[in-house]
Order: structure tokens, then sequence, then C-alpha cells
């Protein structure tokens, strides 16, 4: 639940309004009395700001439930997944992921477009303003009935202006995705860090959902990067940089990093790492499971890590040796930042038990906080290898739907 802020009757009834979507978001089937007690609203207007979504569309009654005393039973109040249509992009170096997502965040259809090498930033987005419109003709939708569309992608993102400062993976400096695709479809679009949309998206439909605190720890095969909620806020810092952990220093001295520093811990642990390693050891022992891999051209990061969880030695050897140091990357920021829970995401996520053991075992080892008060949570993302793409959609419904800025009224349909 995100805390009251004071301001003017319209912000305060927006605020209260977004309160009620929360609670059924996150507690749906539910009551009025039951929102009405979990948001601290009077039932009088919990009853009126329902009436308003119920008419909108956003909410329907759903049914009778439990009464636990003599009389009538409560209504149970839900959201409607069709009510709200919003698209999600996923921008990365392997190529850009489409979907179309309901109130939910849940896929309606998706499609994919490759990149090539160092591609140019304005064809890349007529290509994905192209895909959104084909994707939504076979639905029966245009982009009017968009309410927004969220892009998670790689490296720097000013999340404010949409802005694309930084992605050394694409070649592109200070691409305007939100305006250049807003100019093209016509629709209003947010714009993140590929991770912190997947925090977006824990915390609004995952494991976050009751979690004030929470750290996305993301391994993927182009790096290795975080996303923070805190007091259920995604953090973003003044200069919304924040979470590049995968450039913390983990070896003084070690090997140059693309972003021109040494000894990062994406130079140790990312998956280019991981499968550079698991070529070697492939070269190395030519009857393994990884030289087996490697002469089918099927050498990932996927494929180590479900190699390693099915118990090839090379394979766990290598896993093991990348998370010793994401262990200790990890416990340095629980010895910060203590967060309730770790949520693991990207391809790491097919190491299984391996990977979780490993992590675990080192953060115990080497957090002073894990030791003295108990280590967080550990876990896999709710959405496995759909968590960049979900984390995208997600970002569209929180800034144009869950908790819409001043000039976007929740109460207007399509394009705000």
């Amino acid at each position: 639940m995100r805390a009251f802020v004071a301001g003017s009757p319209p912000a305060i009834r927006r605020h209260n309004r977004t309160a009620v979507l929360d609670t059924i978001r996150e507690h749906g089937p539910i009551s009025r009395l039951d929102i009405s007690q979990i948001t601290r609203l009077t039932p009088a207007s919990v009853t009126n700001i329902v009436s308003e979504l119920i008419a909108d569309g956003y909410v329907a009654e759903v049914g009778p439930g439990v009464s636990f005393t003599a009389g009538r039973r409560p209504i149970l109040i839900d959201l409607l997944p069709a009510s709200v249509l919003v698209a999600g992009v996923d921008i990365r170096p392997a190529g850009v992921t489409i979907i179309l997502a309901d109130v939910r965040a849940t896929v309606l259809c998706r499609s994919t477009l490759s990149l090539p090498q160092d591609p140019d930033p304005m064809d890349s987005l007529d290509r994905i303003a192209v895909q959104i419109r084909d994707l939504l003709a076979p639905q029966g939708h245009t982009v009017q009935d968009l309410r927004g569309i969220g892009v998670g992608a790689v490296g720097l993102v000013d999340s404010v202006t949409g802005v694309n400062l930084h992605a050394a993976s694409l070649g592109w400096h200070n691409v305007a995705i939100a305006a250049e695709l807003t100019a093209r479809l016509g629709a209003p679009v947010a714009v993140d860090n590929n991770v912190r949309t997947i925090a977006v998206a824990e915390q609004l439909f995952g494991l976050g959902q009751d979690i004030a605190d929470l750290l996305v720890f993301y391994v993927g095969a182009g790096g290795i990067g975080s996303g923070l909620v805190v007091g259920h806020e995604v953090f973003r810092s003044n200069k919304h940089y924040a979470g590049e952990i995968g450039h913390m220093i983990v070896v003084p001295g070690g090997q140059k990093c693309s972003c021109g520093s040494y000894g990062c811990l994406d130079t140790v642990a990312s998956g280019r790492v991981l499968v550079e390693r698991g070529r070697a050891r492939a070269a190395q022992n030519g009857d393994s499971a990884l030289a087996g891999l490697a002469a089918r051209g099927e050498l990932t990061v996927e494929t180590i890590m479900r190699a390693a969880h099915s118990g090839d030695d090379a394979a766990r050897t290598i896993v093991c040796e990348a998370t010793e140091y994401l262990g200790l990357a990890l416990a340095n920021l629980v010895n910060v930042l203590n967060p309730e829970l770790v949520v693991l995401a990207g391809p790491i996520i097919h190491g299984g038990d391996t990977v979780i053991e490993c992590i675990r075992s080192v953060v115990q080892r080497h957090s002073y906080v894990a030791r003295t008060m108990g280590l967080s949570s550990i876990r896999f993302t709710s959405f496995g290898e759909h968590a960049a793409i979900r984390g995208a959609a997600s970002l569209a419904l929180d800034r144009f739907f869950y908790n819409p800025e001043e000039n976007n009224s929740l109460s207007t349909r399509g394009t705000p």
C-alpha cells in the first residue's frame, strides 16, 4: 500500500482511488468492508469509489463472500481482466520482445524482433511501432485502445523523460524512446531500465505484494543489474541511474570491463563469462555435457545452468565459481540495505537449487547482517523467463492506470 500524501482535494481523491485499486489488485476478490479496513478509508468513501470504478468498467461484483456472522454475506469486488489493455516492450541486444497484456500484466499475445549488431535506434523504433500495430489488429484493437506502452531498456535510463541515456551493448546514446514511440503511435509511453521494471512487476503482481523492501538481482547474458523497492516504492535515485550492480568492483585490478573500469562483477559472473568458461571447459574435455552442447551450437547461459542443475560437474563448477562472486556482491548489498526479500531473475533461474544454495552459502559467510540478524529470503522471480517483458507491461499499468500522474484520469479510456 502506498503511503498517504497530503495535497489538494483532487490529489487526495486520486490517491484514495489509487489506494482502492491497489487493494483490489492485491487482495481481490474482496469486499467493500475489507477494502475500508485495509485502506483506512470510510465505508462511504470506499462505496463511492467502487461505484465509480464499476461504472467505468474497471471492476465488477463477482459474487458473495463468506460471512462469519449472522446476516447477509458480503459482495466481493474484483478487477475485470479485459478492462485495461497495455503493450510491453523489452529491448536488449539479443532482440526485442513485445506483448499485449491485461490489467494484471497477463500476456495476451507476444512477438519478437531480431536486432542487428549496433542497431540503428530510429529504425528499431520504427519496427517496434509497426509490430505493436500488427499485434493489435488480429485482436480487434487499435492503438487508441491502449492505456499506455511500457518499455524496459538496457543501460542507463531517465525514467522521467523516457530517454535511454547510454546503452553500451546497443551502441545507443540519448535515444528519446518515449517521445519517439509516442510520435509514431500517439499513445503514452513509460520507459525504465529493464531490471527496475522487473521490480515493478514483483511489487504489483509477484512476490513483493506484501513486502515493503525487496531487491531484484538480475544475471543475464549481457550483464548484471539490480532493482530496488524501498517502502513499497521503486527506488530510482535523484538521477535515475541506481542499480548498476554489475559494475561493483569485486576483483581489484582485475579484467577490464566494458565500462572502462577493472574487476567489475560483470567481468567474472555475467552470462557472457559463463559461456566463455563453458567453451574452455568443453575444449578440455570432449566427453563432457558442455562439449556436446558446444558441438551442437547450444552452449548458452540457460543450457549451462540447466546442466549444472542436472548434476554435470564441469557446469556446476563454472556456475559455483560465478555465484561465489554474485554472493559476495549480494552480501555487500544485504549489509547496506537488509532487504526482506531478494529476487533472482534472468537466465540464472535455470540453475535451480545449485544457484540458490551457492549464493545463500556465500551471503551467510560474508554478510555481517545475515549472520547476526538472519538471512534475507532469496527466491527466483515468480515470472520465470518472462520477468522482463511482464515488467515492461507492469510499468505501463503502474504509470497510466494504478498510479496515474496528475494529468491522467482513470476514467479516461484509451490514450489519457
